[in-house]
């Protein structure tokens, strides 16, 4: 009797084991990013894990607060001050810019990542990987200056042929002026909208050097990338 009660239990214990493995849980995340498990190394992943989709939204819900003094410096005063006059760098679609606009941009653009990066007492300079001490000038590669566009804008035709000291036969551009944009601008940022997920418009007025009136105004409309911040379009009144 005791022996088939013993049988009797773990044929009974066999028939449990057995549905449990038929059954699959499924518990759904709040907020479900799942990464693809094929296997397949050549597959591009579509979907970012949660930690990717998390940061990404920390950083598109605080667009607005990234706007400060830092910011306007680098991204409106100095870009203000080095294309001016008859380069001033006004548009709606980046793919009509000059390409001697271009060609400034890129210059500005390395010269402010690169104090970005190093302090103003170090004794290098933005220019210093492009300087050749045979002929004392700066070698600009086209690459190069296509690459920073593609940081900044969306998309941009640049012509090196339009600008002066391209070597084809190189292609790159020599020039014995690398940077050195001065000046001053007084800026005020009077509003920040958050227009979508990805994208701010800001407005900033330029006053004169006494506060007493407003020179003229700027709508920047920008978007923020995983490589920084790009310039979609720039509007004067």
């Amino acid at each position: 009797m005791k022996q088939t009660i013993i049988i009797l239990f773990f044929a009974l214990m066999s028939i449990f084991t057995l549905s449990g493995c038929g059954t699959i849980s499924t518990i759904e995340s709040p907020n479900p990013n799942p990464i693809p498990t094929a296997k397949n190394d050549t597959q591009t992943p579509t979907t970012l894990p949660n930690n990717a989709v998390q940061s990404k939204a920390r950083i598109a819900s605080n667009l607005v607060n990234a706007i400060d003094t830092p910011f306007v410096s680098r991204y409106i005063e100095a870009l203000d001050i080095c294309l001016s006059g008859n380069n001033e760098l006004i548009f709606t679609k980046s793919e009509g810019i000059p390409s001697e606009q271009l060609y400034i941009f890129a210059i500005y653009a390395i010269d402010q990542e690169f104090f970005a990066r190093h302090s103003p007492n170090e004794s290098t300079s933005s220019g210093d990987a492009f300087f050749d001490r045979k002929d004392r000038k700066y070698h600009i590669p086209v690459p190069t200056i296509h690459n920073v566009l593609d940081r900044y804008f969306e998309k941009t035709i640049f012509d090196p042929t339009k600008i002066d000291g391209y070597d084809p036969a190189k292609n790159e551009i020599v020039t014995k002026i690398f940077a050195g944009f001065g000046g001053a601008r007084n800026i005020k940022v009077s509003k920040v909208e958050q227009i979508s997920n990805d994208s701010i418009r800001i407005t900033a007025d330029f006053y004169n050097m006494d506060n007493s009136m407003v020179i003229y105004r700027k709508i920047y409309t920008m978007k923020h990338t995983a490589n920084g911040w790009k310039y979609i379009s720039i509007t004067k009144s």
